[in-house]
């Protein structure tokens, strides 16, 4: 991902020994809703215990200290809460002008609402019709692209070969999730998924009529990186109603034999960053 500015980053990560005592809990997935809310500092001792652990840990983690957005002022919190605690134990800095922290360009990216995406002169409202994904710089437009029905996500054998996929908008079908599985209804592993279509020029998924309307703000979310941005190259890649497949494949997937072609949208999904600051 790209980014430009530069807020403070500390040039040490926490480190994570977790003896064995505190191991042993984790064999119980519920056991840590039986841990303590707060927990009252100790004295550091020379061996990792999991009582100076938690002694630690615990201010890191508090709500009070707002999260770890980058640029945030909850990041900045964390970061100077890391380096007062380094401090402490008397380690050598060796950061810029003898600090812990080094600059560094950062940037956000979110979607471009100026972009426009269409279909047989239907304009088409991003988080309504579509849901899209940033895939970085190197994301392709999907203008122009002719869409082609890809099959099932989930059923290899319904898929189309990454050939057929090559330089088109591939829409995919969605089968329900396998038990167990952590990905909500209507998703799939958007890595894997391009993995597979990775000369595609986009990659639209029917599933935005299952995702959750709450889970909006989420996917809404900017997000944040740090400069040069060297995403490789890859496909667009966005969820999409029902509707929207129909109208790029000149009807239902359910109706139609993967391989089928479909339109061309004018247009593309498309994500700008500026820099924090």
């Amino acid at each position: 991902m790209p980014f430009h500015l530069s807020p403070r980053a500390a040039l040490v990560a926490a480190l994570t020994a977790f003896p064995a005592a505190l191991s042993a809990q984790t064999q119980d997935p519920w056991a840590a809703l039986l841990r303590p809310r707060t927990h009252s500092p100790t004295p550091t001792t020379a061996a990792i215990t999991a009582a100076d652990l938690m002694t630690r840990l615990y201010p890191f983690a508090d709500d009070s200290m707002g999260g770890r957005l980058m640029g945030s002022l909850g990041n900045f919190k964390g970061v100077e809460y890391i380096a007062h605690e380094l401090a402490s134990f008397g380690l050598e800095p060796a950061g810029e002008k003898g600090t812990f922290f080094q600059t560094v360009p950062v940037v956000t990216r979110r979607f471009d609402s100026t972009s426009t995406f269409a279909v047989g002169g239907t304009a088409l409202q991003a988080w309504v019709d579509y849901l899209p994904r940033d895939q970085g710089a190197g994301a392709r437009s999907v203008d122009r692209a002719r869409a082609i029905y890809g099959g099932t996500w989930g059923n290899p054998a319904s898929l189309i070969t990454a050939e057929a996929a090559a330089g088109k908008l591939v829409v995919l079908s969605v089968g329900p999730p396998e038990r167990g599985s952590r990905i909500p209804p209507g998703t799939v592993n958007r890595a894997e998924v391009a993995d597979r279509f990775q000369t595609a020029a986009g990659i639209a998924v029917v599933g935005l009529d299952y995702i959750a309307r709450p889970s909006m703000r989420s996917y809404q979310a900017p997000s944040e990186g740090i400069a040069p941005d060297q995403s490789p190259a890859a496909p667009n890649f966005m969820y999409i109603t029902g509707r929207v497949a129909t109208l790029l494949l000149g009807g239902s997937p359910d109706s139609l034999k993967a391989g089928a072609l479909g339109k061309a949208p004018t247009g593309s999904p498309r994500f700008a960053e500026r820099a924090l600051g």
